[in-house]
């Protein structure tokens, strides 16, 4: 975690990194020479991987959050709300993909239809909600159904869903996913 300012004032950056569950506060930023002033921007970069970090990840396939934003401007512990709290943050994949994530039943009847759905994840397992490219599919059993290509389109947002596949037999049935690049994960 990272924190700079465009403005004069000298800041310092304490993340609280005592708390495993992250409960307020997550970070505080103080001012240690200076003042910020009106239109002054303050970024904090969660997950910042410019000098050297490993990136952070998010609880899967979350790609929005809030923060709360507090000031305290005198010092004395009283904090008080930014007009823009809370504030709404994204948060940016780092492409390429590096896993596909697949959920699938456990358990099905013969000939009962079930579904599948694929996503595309960074390697800090964040969805890449952009991801465009196609992934072949094969299984070492017939599944009625599974197509031997699907692509992400921008409408798929990352994940895609695969319906109408069956299985005629009992047994374990083994799908595995390649990109175009021969890229896969696992079965």
């Amino acid at each position: 975690m990272t924190a700079e300012t465009d403005g004069s004032a000298n800041i310092r950056l304490i993340a609280n990194t005592l708390d495993p569950q992250h409960r307020q506060p997550i970070a505080k930023i103080i001012v240690e020479r200076g003042s910020l002033k009106e239109g002054d921007h303050v970024i904090l970069r969660i997950g910042d991987m410019r000098y050297g970090g490993l990136g952070s990840a998010a609880y899967p396939f979350v790609t929005q959050g809030i923060i709360m934003i507090g000031v305290d401007p005198h010092g004395d512990g009283i904090f008080k709300s930014l007009e823009a709290s809370p504030l709404l943050v994204e948060f940016i994949p780092d492409p390429p993909v590096r896993r596909y994530h697949v959920v699938a039943p456990s358990r099905v009847s013969p000939g009962e239809e079930f579904s599948i759905s694929i996503s595309a994840l960074d390697i800090n397992g964040n969805l890449i909600v952009n991801h465009r490219g196609s992934i072949l599919l094969t299984s070492d059993r017939p599944v009625e159904g599974l197509p031997s290509r699907a692509s992400f389109t921008e409408e798929d947002s990352g994940t895609i869903r695969i319906d109408g596949l069956r299985v005629n037999a009992p047994g374990i049935y083994r799908i595995t996913i390649r990109d175009e690049s021969g890229f896969s994960n696992g079965t």
